[in-house]
């Protein structure tokens, strides 16, 4: 504990540069957050609900699968999941090659959920995009991909 009573700081601070990126990369990821709930309003989802939606039509075929990515309980996942499939959206089926395990697949009604899903964040996203040039963006990639990439 600190003097003050509250928790100590680690000791090391960052360089004023990488200070600045981490505070604006906290500032983009409200800003982002915000954007997709007013995106996906208009849809009745959540931005979680509209990650699962997508998560499941990039291939996440069981739930174990979202409840390590979304680093939620799997009773979290259930909820979300029945979420879906009251709405006709999502099939839960015994997966035929191992018939204890469920198998989690879009339905048309989905589907076509998803690409509103999609179309809804590309239209937010690009308008925050519009505020760059063609080589800016050409370069926003390249360093978020760097990014991805680091170890």
């Amino acid at each position: 504990m600190s003097e003050s009573g509250g928790e100590s700081r680690p000791a090391h601070s960052p360089s004023p540069v990488a200070k600045t990126v981490y505070d604006q990369g906290l500032q983009l990821m409200m800003i982002f957050r915000k954007d997709a709930e007013r995106a996906f309003e208009a849809l009745g989802l959540s931005p979680l609900k509209a990650m699962v939606l997508h998560l499941i039509g990039q291939g996440a075929a069981h739930p174990k699968e979202l409840t390590r990515v979304l680093e939620a309980p799997p009773s979290a996942v259930s909820v979300l999941l029945g979420y879906l499939e009251e709405r006709g959206w999502l099939r839960r089926e015994a997966d035929p090659a191992d018939r204890r395990r469920v198998r989690l697949e879009l339905t048309p009604a989905g589907l076509a959920m998803l690409d509103r899903v999609e179309a809804a964040w590309y239209e937010s996203y690009s308008r925050r995009l519009a505020a760059l040039s063609s080589a800016e963006l050409e370069q926003l990639c390249a360093i978020q991909q760097r990014l991805i990439e680091a170890p």
